[in-house]
């Protein structure tokens, strides 16, 4: 029994090396070898910075006489000239033109009185910031319906009206406008053009 498992191993071994190792039984030996790389490429030297017609400077010798500087001058210092009249009195000509001057300057600059207004560029309608701030809802589509119907009645016309609990953007082309927030709730009414 022994020689036939023998026999049967060498059969079975021989179809199994040629299977997995290349031979395949047909009788072809090895394939050719690669060939060997290409040589790398020969790269034409770099040229200079000012390229191939700017001159070329000698080497620097260090035993050669380098060139010597002279010093250059301090700049004299600034002399404050004071004046003969420095800490005295003007006289009175030149003082009344002095607080004449300054008169006519603070003109532009007029202090407003404690009721008027200053300009608010998100609202431009007092009457606007009335109708939002007394219909404004912590519900913002109940909010934005009666600010829109009290809107169209108090000033007439195509009124727009958007609350948000949350900023916004918008571009809007009008000339009546105001937003204005109340806990938490922000809305913006404006008359449409016409």
């Amino acid at each position: 029994m022994s020689q036939y498992l023998f026999i049967f191993i060498v059969f079975a071994i021989s179809p199994t090396q040629a299977f997995f190792f290349g031979n395949s039984g047909c009788g072809c030996g090895a394939p050719p070898a690669c060939p060997p790389p290409p040589p790398p490429p020969v790269c034409p030297a770099a040229p200079s910075c000012g390229g191939s017609d700017t001159p070329q400077l000698p080497p620097l010798n260090i035993n050669e006489v380098q060139p010597v500087y002279a010093q250059a001058q301090a700049i004299p210092p600034v002399v404050q000239q004071n004046y003969v009249n420095a800490g005295q009195p003007l006289d009175g000509q030149i003082a009344q033109e002095i607080q004449i001057a300054e008169a006519e300057a603070a003109k532009g600059r007029v202090k407003r009185d404690e009721g008027e207004p200053s300009f608010d560029p998100k609202c431009n309608s007092e009457i606007l910031r009335d109708i939002i701030l007394k219909n404004i809802h912590a519900s913002t589509s109940t909010a934005k319906r009666q600010i829109q119907a009290a809107a169209a009645e108090e000033i007439g016309g195509r009124v727009d009206a958007i609350c948000s609990t949350g900023t916004f953007s918008y571009i809007v082309n009008t000339e009546v406008y105001c937003e204005t927030e109340k806990n938490g709730v922000t809305c913006f009414v404006f008359k449409q053009s016409e």
